[in-house]
């Protein structure tokens, strides 16, 4: 009879953080902006596309305020500055509150 066994193993490190699904957003220097500061997505951003960065940044706004105290009132606006909203080609997302 063939059984799978789980092997416990102690002192492997923790590897680094990668970007991606359920890891911290490449968006995550958004906190640290200040009211009234943007910056703009488009084609040319490695690794990041609009329509990604779009949500990327609802979904941590989202997260910093339901966290609470200093960011309760975390916010962001987000605007499609080339193409539409389904495909757009450039963004610009601004801190603000």
């Amino acid at each position: 009879m063939n059984t799978n066994i789980i092997k416990i193993e102690k002192n492997i490190p923790i590897p680094e953080i990668r970007w991606g699904s359920g890891r911290l957003s490449r968006l995550d220097f958004i906190k640290d902006l200040d009211i009234g500061d943007s910056f703009v997505i488009n084609g040319n951003t490695p690794d990041i596309t609009p329509l990604s960065a779009l949500n990327a940044a609802y979904s941590l706004a989202y997260k910093l305020r339901k966290k609470g105290g200093k960011t309760a009132d975390f916010k962001v606006t987000c605007r499609v500055i080339d193409g539409n909203y389904n495909k757009p080609k450039a963004v610009r997302i601004w801190r603000a509150q």
